[in-house]
């Protein structure tokens, strides 16, 4: 049994600091509890470890010398860490501590009781730790409990976690190789626009507490926890993987992988997270996502088949198809439409912009930034917002990647000026927060498009790239990014644009084969500029063009290998112009419409 804790301060209240206009937030929570939007029960980070609520990073302090890049996935990771923290009703007091949770003056202590109960007892069924006397000589890494309240249609469910504290690891001693794949966003669309195409029938799983299967190969000893009888002296040995540990990630996705080749499933070559199995003589794609998984085949009996194996391995629940890795999915007989229009619900009421007047396109054409000449103001939840926009960029609304590019330069050099042009984005949002990528059977083949806007950065006078792929009536790909050097004439600008494209066509090219689904000669690329299309079909240097980087003829040789098409289309009908430019309203709507960006 659990012993009851003396008693504690009154919890926390939470204050109300919302208001009802869209103007700059003047109090941004510095330290919020996380809950994942990739999973049913804990936010993890890329490379899978648990990213703990007291390890809460404020964005805006930062230090200067930080690459412009780590800024962005910080701001990404703090920004989805509090949003989707929010999900469950402000009057729920979630404890930060084992004796808040239990205290009398806690009004849900018994519930939080037998929440810590069943984790301890989940343990104790999983063998994950023996109770030893401490060996002389060796390290203790210490736990701790973290609370989470779940959203459910039923009511909420009080949801108790121990965690290792990972930051007490010494790497070589207590770990040693920490990487674990995630299947990529790209992949999840592919597929989904295949399962549309062939009509495939799709389950979601989820692995309950899947990092505790996972087996740790070095010795690790952990204090014991709070709540659990131990004799004066005793620690745990841990022999399974345990939330918070560095190498549990790792731990987990090795067992799950071991147990999937066992029943003949492989990795693609292109995504590791993307497996590809035949049951019964029907052919099953499974993609990972650390606990989270979706299963796609012709046949319901070989999903279910393959469901029954799981089961007898892990804990499984099984789910309609709703809400994968922040995605909302909405799968139709004839179309699969994705969005995620609650992740912006929750973006606008953080930053206090459910009230504010709409807009029918993100950026306004002509609008430039600079360095802003003044100290960052850190009143302005700047960074969050980047991060937030950027994470919904790059998942479901390529719509927003120009704005969301354009705004993501300035993370530490930003102003007054740079908060409403992302205020404008969140205007538009507020707007279109319904819209999705849907995807309609066609046959059609996997095509690509390809753009550059020239000198567009003021500041270096690099230029722009902006490419998108479109399978089945929809985006399944696509980028906006800075070119690496600076071009001297719009053709090298143009040129280079369509080398990045190229890289990105022989990436999707190997994915459809190694799901035989790649039933075409080459892949087109559709490109505006005709003298762009003469450099790369001339196999000759020219004097004009001999000091283009070398690594940029990497697209000649693809063309001469037929792994690419190429093609000219008029600007009017090139899709890439989206995502490299702010465009009048007129246009930027027939784009959006064109690369699958629609109502449902």
């Amino acid at each position: 049994m659990i012993p009851l804790s003396e008693s504690v301060s009154e919890p926390k209240t939470i204050e109300d600091n919302s208001t009802t206009n869209d103007t700059k937030l003047e109090n941004v929570p510095e330290d919020t509890e996380t809950k994942s939007e990739s999973s049913d029960e804990f936010f993890h980070s890329d490379e899978g470890s648990l990213y703990e609520p007291d390890q809460t990073i404020d964005p805006t302090e930062l230090t200067r010398n930080i690459t412009t890049r780590s800024k962005l996935r910080m701001a990404i990771m703090q920004a989805n860490t509090y949003i989707c923290a929010n999900k469950i009703s402000e009057f729920e007091y979630v404890p930060e501590t084992y004796s808040a949770a239990i205290s009398l003056n806690n009004v849900n202590a018994k519930k939080w009781k037998q929440s810590i109960e069943d984790e301890l007892r989940a343990h104790e069924e999983n063998k994950t730790w023996s109770l030893i006397e401490k060996p002389k000589g060796v390290r203790l890494i210490d736990c701790k409990w973290v609370f989470r309240i779940k959203d459910d249609p039923s009511g909420p469910v009080f949801k108790s976690r121990l965690c290792a504290k990972g930051c007490g690891q010494k790497r070589g001693i207590d770990y040693t190789e920490v990487y674990s794949p995630t299947v990529r966003y790209d992949s999840i669309r592919v597929l989904l626009s295949e399962a549309v195409q062939h009509g495939l029938e799709i389950s979601q799983f989820d692995v309950k507490t899947a990092f505790l299967y996972g087996d740790v190969k070095e010795d690790i000893y952990m204090k014991p926890p709070e709540g659990l009888k131990v004799e004066s002296n005793q620690v745990c040995k841990l022999y399974r993987s345990l939330y918070g540990l560095k190498q549990s990630p790792r731990c987990w996705n090795q067992k799950f992988d071991s147990l999937l080749k066992k029943y003949g499933f492989i990795n693609s070559h292109a995504d590791r997270c993307v497996y590809i199995g035949n049951i019964n003589n029907n052919k099953v794609y499974l993609l990972l996502y650390v606990d989270d998984g979706l299963l796609m085949s012709g046949s319901k009996d070989s999903l279910n088949k393959v469901i029954f194996e799981l089961k007898e391995n892990f804990k499984i629940k099984q789910c309609e198809l709703k809400n994968f890795v922040g995605l909302q999915i909405e799968k139709l007989e004839k179309y699969i439409f994705i969005h995620q229009s609650k992740y912006i619900e929750r973006l606008l009421c953080k930053f206090n912009m459910q009230d504010a007047n709409c807009n029918k396109i993100p950026v306004d054409p002509h609008t430039t930034l600079e360095m802003g000449t003044e100290a960052s103001d850190k009143n302005i939840p700047y960074r969050e917002a980047v991060g937030s926009l950027m994470h919904l960029a790059v998942e479901s609304r390529p719509d927003i990647m120009y704005g969301v590019s354009l705004v993501s330069r300035y993370l530490n050099c930003y102003d007054q000026t740079h908060w409403n042009v992302v205020k404008k984005i969140l205007r538009y949002l507020k707007r279109t927060k319904d819209y999705g990528l849907c995807y309609l059977p066609s046959k059609s083949n996997l095509e690509a498009y390809s753009d550059a806007d020239y000198a567009k950065d003021t500041s270096t006078r690099r230029s722009l790239t902006g490419y998108v792929f479109m399978k089945n009536e929809a985006a399944v790909t696509w980028a906006t990014q800075r070119q690496h050097s600076v071009a001297l004439s719009t053709t090298e600008a143009e040129f280079m644009a369509a080398c990045s494209a190229t890289k990105e066509a022989i990436w999707l090219k190997r994915l459809l084969m190694d799901i035989n689904e790649f039933n075409q000669n080459s892949i087109c690329l559709n490109i505006d500029n005709k003298s762009a299309i003469c450099l790369i079909k001339n196999v000759n240097y020219h004097k004009r063009c001999k000091h283009i980087d070398i690594r940029y003829n990497f697209i000649k040789e693809k063309y001469l290998e037929k792994q690419i098409d190429l093609n000219y289309v008029s600007t009017k009908e090139q899709y890439a112009d989206i995502f490299t430019k702010a465009l009048s309203k007129d246009k930027f709507q027939y784009l959006r419409s064109k690369i699958g960006v629609k109502q449902l």
